[in-house]
């Protein structure tokens, strides 16, 4: 054989060795006449090393079969893919509380909570926005009681499930595990 050809098939070896890293190659042998690899899984992974990918698959086997996961929570595709498609009916209906706490995430909660037609119950107004006791229609004549809280120190908004309360303060106090009379935050982080 040539110097040419041996070339050739050198690089064309290469670029499909290439690929099938890309494909998740991870282990490869070589013998005189031989090359055996091993694919394995393909994850996406976040900074706190969480499957996560919020836009396409987060995990890939050999045979092609994809996943989806956001923060380490497998989800299904379209709230990825197709987050438009989040309706309130899907999240109100989702029994995974980590899948619909994704789902309301990537939906909003200021549109959850104005779609839902929320009733305010009590409100308070802090440095870094309103917090507000909800009261949710949860379709068949059920209600669900929310807090609104924002986190002070991301400013992100989220909704937590609380018992039937008159006052925010006894919702949030109730989350911390305890009664209003002892919950007096003096720095909230």
């Amino acid at each position: 054989m040539s110097k040419e050809t041996n070339s050739r098939a050198f690089s064309g070896s290469l670029n499909h060795i290439r690929e099938a890293v890309r494909y998740g190659l991870k282990y490869i042998s070589f013998l005189p006449d031989f090359m055996f690899g091993y694919c394995c899984e393909k994850y996406v992974y976040d900074a706190q090393l969480r499957i996560h990918n919020v836009n396409g698959p987060a995990y890939r086997d050999p045979k092609g079969r994809i996943k989806y996961y956001i923060k380490g929570v497998e989800v299904p595709e379209y709230v990825v893919m197709q987050p438009e498609k989040i309706s309130l009916n899907l999240i109100l209906k989702e029994k995974n509380q980590e899948v619909k706490s994704i789902m309301l995430e990537r939906f909003g909660v200021e549109k959850f909570v104005k779609q839902s037609k929320a009733k305010v119950i009590d409100s308070h107004i802090e440095k870094q926005g309103e917090s507000q006791l909800l009261e949710i229609d949860l379709g068949s004549g059920e209600r669900g009681y929310f807090a609104k809280v924002i986190c002070p120190t991301t400013l992100k908004e989220y909704l937590l499930r609380v018992p039937k309360y008159d006052t925010l303060k006894k919702a949030i106090a109730w989350t911390f595990g305890m009664r209003a009379n002892d919950y007096e935050p003096v720095i909230e982080t």
